[in-house]
């Protein structure tokens, strides 16, 4: 690391892609590095309890003395940041980027930067961890969680993985596969003749993985 230590939060800014998230770690981090701290906030400004997200972070920053801010937006081009990121690595910049969605599917942000190399910590939430083949750079979406991940990274260093060391399948090897399953879907389907009757269960739940998991399990 150079003499300062570099965070980059890249996402909406809204609570839903960790905006309080990563605010209440760096409350916690400042704590853990005697040496000067960078925060840039990545994203596409929005509205974050009431008020839009560029006051919201000049609110929170007021209490991070010693740390210095400041927010890259883009717009709603999303191939944008990700190419503001790689040039910064290009540039030879030292920098952790920071992905903390507290929800999240499958983010494409999280292959691209895969792909091109960029250091980066995420949350373990959603199919993020399908992504990499290791779960070395993922924490659990809490802020003490993620101050500690945060913390380490900073002060200790971390390994910048290669797109061939990290993602479990290629690009290319990614794109074929989605090509033969969109092939054989067209592909007509042997009839089947089932014999017993069929049971549809439905079960619903609302951002509780772990009692859905469970409550599967019961009826098999």
């Amino acid at each position: 690391w150079t003499d300062d230590h570099v965070c980059k939060f890249y996402g909406y800014l809204i609570p839903r892609d960790g905006l309080i998230l990563f605010c209440d770690a760096i409350d916690m981090v400042k704590k853990n590095i005697d040496t000067p701290v960078k925060v840039t906030f990545l994203g596409r400004e929005s509205d974050v309890q009431g008020i839009d997200s560029r006051t919201y972070i000049n609110i929170r920053s007021r209490r991070w003395e010693g740390i210095e801010t400041s927010i890259v937006t883009l717009g709603s081009d999303h191939d944008a940041y990700t190419t503001y990121l790689v040039k910064k690595k290009l540039a030879k910049d030292e920098f952790l980027t920071v992905i903390s969605p507290e929800q999240a599917n499958t983010p494409l942000r999280i292959q691209e930067l895969v792909e091109a190399g960029v250091p980066f910590i995420a949350s373990d939430v959603g199919g993020i961890y399908e992504l990499m083949k290791t779960d070395v750079l993922l924490f659990e979406p809490r802020k003490d969680k993620l101050a500690a991940k945060m913390s380490e990274c900073l002060t200790s260093g971390f390994v910048v993985y290669t797109a061939k060391e990290l993602a479990p399948i290629s690009a290319e090897d990614n794109i074929n596969a989605w090509l033969d399953f969109h092939q054989r879907t067209i592909e007509p389907s042997p009839q089947v003749q089932f014999t017993a009757p069929l049971v549809s269960i439905c079960i619903t739940h609302h951002d509780r993985p772990q009692l859905l998991k469970q409550a599967l399990e019961s009826i098999k």
